[in-house]
């Protein structure tokens, strides 16, 4: 009896020691399988230690992890950290509410490591404006001229009021749409990022598309129609984006004569040295990416004749921001840079955050200046 049960047990040893080895194996193979693509090998290095931490639960993390190579990877959020719903009722036996010192902790732990010769600085900072040079105080914000206009010309532009509003039908009113579509966002809200990143994705849940799609739905919910197209203009080739751009917002407009506003929704890369500046703010205690308002400036060589109109739209949308959320937007850029903003007079090109920012601080900052657009179109 005593025999029979002793081998039992040595035939359970065999077989969990087996699966553990079979695990490895896959792991192993995996990191060969996805070697030229670092997230990939993040996620294998994963499932090598679900393998050694739990052999009963990695068969199932291996399904999740490798079913797909296409296959986003998912990071937690502070909303998928958090616990319970209000109406839970306290004997649950639910996992209480965490603080937010708790969900950061959760949250970075499970940053992966960064091999430090791939490591450099991310620095976090408020880019607001001043009244030094090149600088311009406009309503409640500020702008960046970079044009060779005075500053008492641009306030005399800017003393008269922008016409761009939004009129009383459901037809569309605002155009979304981007020209770099596969510009991203670092993983993880860190203080080092990885060297080797590309910042560009064609997931269009995981690029600006995913911006632009809060952008287009808070505006829908406001009572401002809105279309978003989420071309990849400059997918499968970068040169030429503007050019393509160009052509899809004409068909729009051509269809849509109702469209007074054209949005190309971008987002910055801000570089020192090797640290990237991450633009950011907190809006009621909410990390959101600090948005940058480009504006058009034409010596008459752009093509460019009502650039004074988009000025005027510009500056109308930044001061209402301003005003509702001081800090959400860096100081207006003015520039002799042409941007396809000669298809609108309401055309502008928005920055979200760079590359240092995650795309959560981005989408909130979608959220945020489209209650300002609507704020102002219909007022």
């Amino acid at each position: 009896m005593k025999s029979r049960h002793t081998k039992k047990v040595y035939a359970a040893v065999i077989a969990a020691v087996a699966f553990v080895l079979l695990s490895f194996a896959v792991c192993i193979a995996s990191v060969f399988k996805y070697s030229s693509d670092i997230s990939a090998a993040y996620d294998a290095v994963f499932v090598l230690s679900a393998a050694v931490s739990s052999p009963l639960q990695s068969l199932a993390v291996l399904n999740e992890q490798l079913g797909s190579a296409e296959a986003p990877r998912e990071y937690p959020s502070a909303q998928q950290v958090t616990a319970v719903p209000d109406d839970v009722p306290a004997n649950h036996g639910a996992k209480p509410t965490l603080t937010s010192d708790e969900i950061s902790a959760e949250i970075s732990s499970v940053i992966p490591e960064i091999p430090e010769q791939y490591r450099a600085p991310l620095v976090s900072q408020s880019l607001a404006g001043g009244d030094g040079k090149g600088f311009l105080k406009i309503g409640s914000g500020y702008l960046r001229n970079d044009t060779p206009l005075a500053s008492d010309e641009i306030l005399s532009i800017l003393n008269i009021p922008s016409n761009v509003k939004a009129s009383s039908t459901t037809e569309p009113q605002v155009l979304i749409f981007h020209t770099h579509t596969t510009e991203s966002y670092e993983p993880y809200d860190s203080e080092y990022y990885d060297t080797r990143g590309e910042w560009r994705t064609t997931d269009n849940s995981q690029n600006m598309a995913a911006v632009g799609d809060v952008l287009a739905d808070t505006l829908k919910q406001l009572g401002i129609t809105a279309i978003h197209d989420t071309t990849q203009h400059d997918y499968p080739s970068y040169n030429g984006s503007y050019a393509r751009s160009a052509e899809t917002v004409s068909g729009y407009l051509e269809k849509y004569p109702s469209i007074k506003v054209v949005l190309d929704i971008h987002r910055d890369a801000t570089q020192s040295g090797d640290e990237i500046i991450k633009p950011i703010t907190k809006i009621n205690g909410k990390k959101a990416a600090q948005v940058m308002i480009i504006a058009p400036y034409d010596d008459g060589s752009l093509g460019v004749p009502n650039w004074r109109e988009n000025l005027r739209f510009a500056a109308a949308v930044q001061n209402t921001a301003e005003h509702l959320y001081p800090t959400l937007t860096r100081p207006l850029f003015f520039c002799s840079r042409k941007y396809n903003m000669h298809l609108c007079n309401g055309a502008l090109l928005l920055e979200f955050g760079s590359h240092g920012n995650t795309l959560e601080e981005a989408k909130y900052s979608a959220q945020l200046i489209a209650e300002c657009i609507a704020e102002y179109l219909k007022s």
